[in-house]
């Protein structure tokens, strides 16, 4: 089965909004019913990862809502052990903050997930990187040996299960894609397809308003 964790926690002061952005409305439609909108019908199963507090009047479709953690690994943790993973399940991990993903980008995952392999979405970076130590310049870094990574990420069920017993002990706040590496699990990288950017500022609502 295909089964999405979409953590929608986060309360995101920095949007200066007076609800967590992922349910402010734009053209009366809370942000991330936009998003189930795009991708419900790709899963077999979808975990929303939330405060119940903050979910009245939200319409989350056939979607299993699970309470969330005081911290992001918290949150995860819950919405995989609420997944009950087998082994030949496809877990996709997003967030509910990140709202212009399509079944495009998730058809993408899914090539390697047939294969047995994990991944993450990137975007290549365009800046000149430094490498800087107490403030001062170093070195540069080769752009083409950067990127930025960001949901969604994808596991085979088989991959997760071998990082369960990790999450559920690890106390620090640690993402995912982390444990996998620390456990040489290997990550391949995805271009993006659509903007995948995270809404943080008031800046990126407007965006999200300007294309919703």
């Amino acid at each position: 089965m295909k089964k999405l964790i979409m953590l929608s926690g986060g309360i995101g002061k920095r949007t200066l909004l007076s609800i967590p952005k992922q349910y402010h409305k734009i053209k009366g439609k809370p942000i991330i019913e936009y998003l189930l909108t795009n991708i419900a019908d790709f899963f077999d199963q979808i975990y929303i990862v939330a405060d119940f507090k903050e979910i009245e009047g939200i319409n989350f479709g056939d979607a299993i809502i699970v309470e969330n953690g005081s911290e992001r690994i918290d949150s995860l943790r819950n919405g995989l052990n609420a997944a009950n993973i087998k082994d030949e399940d496809f877990i996709y991990i997003h967030e509910a903050v990140r709202p212009n993903l399509f079944k495009e980008d998730l058809e993408l995952h899914l090539f390697n997930l047939k294969k047995g392999e994990s991944s993450v979405t990137v975007e290549s970076v365009v800046d000149t990187m430094f490498k800087i130590e107490d403030g001062i310049v170093k070195e540069a870094i080769a752009k083409k040996d950067i990127v930025r990574g960001f949901n969604p990420q994808s596991y085979p069920g088989s991959t997760l299960k071998r990082l369960l017993n990790e999450i559920n002990e690890i106390k620090e706040d640690k993402d995912l894609i982390e444990i996998a590496m620390i456990k040489n699990i290997k990550i391949k990288a995805i271009n993006q397809i659509n903007d995948l950017r995270k809404i943080t500022t008031p800046d990126d609502i407007k965006w999200f308003e300007d294309i919703a």
